[in-house]
């Protein structure tokens, strides 16, 4: 599928993030995001929505891609519109009707279009043991949409087998946030753990994009390192958490996309997943939050723009204002048209949130009979 993505400003960056349930069971599940600078794609940005549903159920799978380039003049910082294309990344049999989720988020232009005097992508900050304290009951999310906003402390909640829940905490520039997970754990929990069975946590950006520090091989001392599977029968407590990068303008010309993903400020999302075998091991925990880094601290000047609003801590960025069926073609087709290339276009607005059937994706690439 084809989007147009119509600049306010020369100069302001697209953002646009995909985010899908993966199939139980998948070894790989994927969907590739591209922006494009014209139809013959010179291409601007990519991502890769690449996910594992091995022991897990209904896998979150997201990525994200922007079309910001070093150079001020360049195309793809300057031209008028731009193209995304949305695609699919592996058996198009086994994605066949899947619903995606594409969120779009206009950043205005620096003022200073070369960004001089910004600080430099920022090193992986380090992890701190967090220090529980009497917790908060508050009602979690069942996605980024409902997701209810906290701030430092601990919350309390419990996680039936299956379940993921998501909360919303406001991230500043120059600040990362912690989130630890301490879980009790019963016989049944363990008695129900299998091949990939886990308790984890991980943040998503506002544009659905990944955010977290990278602690594979290196977790920290005091996390759980043992499969779930692995534990003894009689332990009774878990530890684990997930930490997101130092947010930094410049981090957007970083080749790693999860440093990629922290280079604006807005709400961070952390999801808490618990899966195992059955329906009945139900599993209480306690989630602490704790930010660190000065708020504001290396934040961009942005020049003026009608229309578009310059990225803050407590900002989702996005809002769903359209979302189009993904049961049947009719009401896209409709609003598709063909601008002379052979090529359906749909336009996108910002802060649209358009729900797409892949299905319809597949039908209409073998339409048109081109091959990535």
């Amino acid at each position: 599928l084809f989007y147009r993505l119509k600049r306010t400003a020369p100069g302001s960056t697209f953002h646009v993030g995909a985010t899908f349930k993966g199939r139980t069971g998948s070894s790989g599940d994927a969907i590739n995001l591209q922006i494009f600078h014209d139809v013959d794609q010179f291409r601007c940005g990519s991502g890769l929505a690449f996910g594992n549903g091995v022991g897990t159920r209904s896998p979150l799978i997201f990525a994200s891609v922007s079309s910001w380039r070093p150079t001020p003049d360049d195309p793809c910082n300057q031209q008028d519109e731009l193209v995304v294309e949305l695609s699919p990344g592996s058996s198009a049999r086994e994605l066949a009707g899947r619903p995606v989720e594409v969120v779009v988020y206009e950043e205005p232009p620096l003022a200073d279009p070369d960004a001089s005097g910004l600080p430099p992508a920022s090193a992986p900050p380090a992890w701190r043991t967090l220090k529980p304290t009497d917790p908060a009951t508050v009602v979690p999310g069942t996605s980024i949409a409902n997701a209810p906003v906290i701030s430092d402390g601990t919350y309390s909640g419990d996680l039936n087998p299956g379940e993921s829940q998501v909360f919303a905490v406001p991230v500043d520039w120059g600040q990362d946030v912690q989130a630890q997970v301490d879980a009790d754990l019963s016989p049944a929990v363990i008695d129900a753990a299998g091949g990939g069975s886990d308790i984890e946590a991980h943040f998503l950006g506002p544009i659905h994009d990944d955010s977290d520090v990278d602690f594979f091989a290196r977790e920290p001392q005091d996390w759980e390192r043992r499969a779930l599977a692995n534990l003894p029968k009689d332990q009774r407590s878990f530890r684990t958490g997930a930490q997101t990068q130092t947010i930094t303008y410049l981090n957007r010309g970083s080749t790693k996309p999860s440093v990629v993903g922290a280079s604006v400020a807005g709400l961070r999302y952390v999801e808490v997943s618990y899966n195992v075998r059955g329906d009945e091991a139900n599993l209480p925990y306690r989630l602490t939050i704790a930010t660190n880094g000065t708020a504001g601290e290396g934040a961009p000047t942005y020049a003026r723009v009608t229309g578009i609003t310059p990225p803050a801590a407590d900002s989702p960025l996005v809002t769903p204002v359209q979302k189009t069926s993904d049961s049947s073609g009719e009401k896209k087709q409709a609003a598709s048209k063909d601008d002379g290339g052979g090529l359906p276009w749909a336009p996108i607005g910002l802060g649209v949130l358009v729900v797409v059937a892949i299905g319809l994706l597949l039908t209409r690439r073998a339409v048109r009979g081109r091959a990535r």
